[in-house]
C-alpha cells in the first residue's frame, strides 16, 4: 500500500455472467442467450505518492486470493503469490497499453483492489468482469481488449456491461447485442448447480475450435436460443434445453450433463458455458427442499435459485 494516498480514488464495477445456450456455437457465429449474474467485481484504484510500484490485491467472499506487484511503468512482476495469474494480469495490462497509448506509463504508486462478489472457482466471470473494467480504467474497447487476451466469444464482456439478459452473436467478429425479454414464469422452478470444479473456457473452446460442424446446426442453435426467451411454461423450455443439449453434445462428442451425471433426476439440466464445470441449470417442478436435497445426496451442497443470482428485473 502506498505510504501516503491521494485523494484521487476511481471505482469500476463489472457483472459476472452466465451462457445458457453455448459458447463453441456463438464462436461460429450462432446467437445465444446469455444472462448477467447479480454479482460481480468491483475495482478500485486508489493513487499515492510512493516509489512507481503497482500493488494489486484480489479479494473474494472466501477472503484474499491473489497478490502481486508490479515495477512501473514496465509492467515487470516484482513478488505474486501465483505467477501465472500475475502473467495474465501483466499481459492484460500490457495489452490495454497499445489499445490507449500511455496507460500506466507516468503514474508513481498506485494500488488496486479488486473485489469478487462471488467465489473465483464459481466461474460466474472472473477473467471478464475484470476485463471490462480494466478497459474502463483504460478508456480501451473491452472486446478487443478480451479478443486479443483471452481470444474467446466475448459474451461474458457483453454481460459484464449488461444490466439484464441478451441476445449475442458476432457478426464479422464484432459483437452484436440485443436485450432479451427472459422473464420466465417457471423461474421459481430453475436452480443452478455448482458442480465442484472450475471449467477451463480457454482449454475447451481450443479443443473444439478445429471441428468441422455443419452450418445449419449453428442456425438451429440460433433459433432455439430465440425460442428459449419466449418459452411461456416448464414443459416447453425444458423441450428446447433437452434439444440444445443434444446438438451441442453431438458437434463436441461430449456426453450431455443430466445423462453423464444426473440420468434419474426429474426434470431437465441444461450445462452453462464452455460445458462441463462450473454450474449448470436445473429445471424441476420439485420443492425446494426436494431439489437441495437430491443434488445434496449426491456431494452437490452449492444449489442457488435462479432470481437470487441472475438479473432479469
Amino acid at each position: 500500500m502506498p505510504e501516503t494516498k491521494s485523494i484521487q480514488e476511481r471505482i469500476f464495477y463489472s457483472r459476472g455472467k452466465l451462457l445458457l445456450t453455448g459458447e463453441y456455437a456463438v464462436l461460429r457465429g450462432a446467437r445465444a442467450l446469455a444472462l448477467p449474474s447479480r454479482l460481480g467485481q468491483y475495482m478500485e484504484v486508489i493513487e499515492g505518492n510512493g516509489p512507481g510500484v503497482l500493488s494489486w490485491e484480489s479479494t473474494s467472499p472466501s477472503g484474499k486470493w491473489f497478490e502481486a506487484r508490479f515495477r512501473l511503468p514496465e509492467i515487470d512482476v516484482v513478488s505474486s503469490t501465483d505467477q501465472s495469474k500475475a502473467g495474465v494480469l501483466r499481459e492484460l495490462i500490457l495489452t490495454a497499453r497499445q489499445l490507449r497509448s500511455g496507460f500506466l506509463e507516468k503514474e508513481k504508486a498506485l494500488q488496486v483492489t479488486s473485489t469478487l462478489e462471488f467465489l473465483p472457482g464459481w466461474g460466474l466471470g472472473s477473467s471478464s468482469s475484470l476485463v471490462s473494467n480494466m478497459a474502463d480504467w483504460a478508456k480501451c474497447d473491452p472486446f478487443e481488449l478480451n479478443r486479443r487476451v483471452f481470444h474467446s466469444s466475448g459474451y461474458d464482456v457483453a454481460c459484464a456491461r449488461s444490466n439484464g439478459p441478451i441476445l449475442y452473436r458476432r457478426v464479422n467478429e464484432l459483437p452484436e447485442i440485443i436485450a432479451a425479454k427472459f422473464r420466465p414464469s417457471f423461474a421459481d422452478n430453475l436452480w443452478l448447480v455448482y458442480l465442484n470444479e472450475k471449467k477451463n473456457s480457454q482449454n475447451a473452446v481450443k479443443a473444439f475450435a478445429g471441428q468441422n460442424v455443419k452450418e445449419e446446426i449453428f442456425v438451429r442453435i440460433s433459433a432455439l436460443s430465440e425460442e428459449v426467451v419466449l418459452a411461456d411454461g416448464l414443459d416447453t423450455f425444458c423441450n428446447l434445453l433437452n434439444e440444445h443439449e443434444k446438438l451441442v453434445g453431438g458437434m463436441t462428442g461430449l456426453i450431455p450433463v443430466k445423462e453423464k451425471l444426473f440420468p434419474e433426476f426429474d426434470g431437465c439440466i441444461k450445462s452453462l458455458g464452455a460445458w462441463g464445470g462450473d454450474f449448470v441449470l436445473a429445471a424441476t417442478k420439485q420443492p425446494e427442499k426436494e431439489v437441495r436435497k437430491w443434488f445434496g445426496e449426491r456431494g452437490y451442497e452449492t444449489v442457488l435459485p435462479f432470481n437470487e443470482i441472475i438479473l432479469n428485473d
